[in-house]
């Protein structure tokens, strides 16, 4: 195979610096196919082109999909455990971790469910979990 020399190529530890992610995580990502790639000398070498499409659609979580179906959908009702953090700290005025809300999804005091390897919240369990928030904190 020949390489044209007027693109700029990464070997696949650069590529990991560029897109901060994992070297594993490139190597999951070219055998899935979200990532283009080529064998040289036995070693994975990117195209820049190519790895700046993967940057920019790896980080679009609206767009995810799963079996055909988008995962995070706000006509449906579907959001990430981001998009509830975010909507917890605008109405409490006050940051909303994360780490919280993953407890309190194992703890079923909020339902949630899993479609793919992505975590789903309907809207009525977030509008709950927001009135939970709120009374407790008119307690204190």
């Amino acid at each position: 195979m020949s390489i044209q020399t007027s693109k700029i190529y990464y070997s696949l530890n650069e590529a990991a610096s560029h897109a901060r992610v994992q070297r594993q995580a490139l190597y999951v990502a070219i055998r899935k196919g979200r990532l283009k790639a080529e064998k040289f000398d036995d070693k994975w070498i990117v195209a820049k082109d190519d790895l700046d499409e993967y940057r920019a659609s790896k980080f679009d979580r609206d767009a995810r999909v799963f079996q055909g179906e988008r995962i995070y959908d706000l006509e449906k009702g579907t959001f990430s455990v981001t998009q509830v953090c975010q909507i917890l700290s605008q109405n409490l005025n006050a940051p909303y971790p994360r780490s919280k809300l993953y407890y309190y999804m194992k703890t079923k005091v909020i339902n949630s469910y899993r479609k793919g390897h992505a975590w789903v919240i309907n809207r009525e369990d977030a509008f709950l979990l927001l009135q939970y928030e709120m009374q407790r904190r008119s307690l204190f």
